[in-house]
C-alpha cells in the first residue's frame, strides 16, 4: 500500500462534542481552519472581529478558541487577556504568520495555551488537539 493511500485511510478523531470558536479577519483563513476541523466533525463558530468574540463569548461557553493575532481593532493578544480575565477556560490558540520568539512569548504571557504558524498545518493542528483533548 503506497503512503498516499494510508493518508486516506487515516482515523480522525471525533471532537464533535466541542465547541469551537474561530477568530480571523480573513474569510479565507475561516474556510482553510474551518475545512481541517471537519476532518474531526467539529463545526465552528466564526469571529471576525475581537468585538465580535467577546459577544459571542460571553453568551457561549467554547471548549477552543482559535485567535488570529493580528487583527484591526483589538487584537488578538488583548482579547485574550480579557477572557482569562473573565476566567474563560477554553483552550485558546493564537495563530500568526508572525512567528518572532516575542510574539510567541506575548501571546503565551497573554493567555494562550499555544501559538501557531499560519498557514496551519493539519498534522500539527492535530497534534494540539491530541494534546489538549485527549
Amino acid at each position: 500500500m503506497g503512503s498516499n493511500e494510508n493518508k486516506e485511510l487515516r482515523q480522525y478523531r471525533d471532537l464533535s462534542h466541542l465547541s469551537v470558536l474561530i477568530v480571523d479577519d480573513n474569510l479565507l483563513n475561516q474556510k482553510i481552519l474551518a475545512k481541517i476541523l471537519s476532518r474531526s466533525y467539529i463545526e465552528p463558530d466564526f469571529s471576525k472581529d475581537g468585538d465580535d468574540a467577546l459577544l459571542k463569548c460571553a453568551s457561549k461557553h467554547y471548549d477552543l478558541i482559535f485567535m488570529d493575532v493580528h487583527m484591526p481593532g483589538k487584537d488578538g493578544f488583548e482579547i485574550v487577556q480579557y477572557l482569562r480575565k473573565i476566567d474563560n477556560t477554553a483552550v485558546i490558540l493564537g495563530f500568526s504568520a508572525d512567528v518572532t520568539k516575542e510574539a510567541i512569548e506575548r501571546g503565551i504571557k497573554a493567555g494562550m495555551n499555544a501559538y501557531l504558524t499560519k498557514p496551519i498545518e493539519q498534522e500539527t493542528l492535530f497534534a494540539v488537539l491530541n494534546q489538549y483533548f485527549s
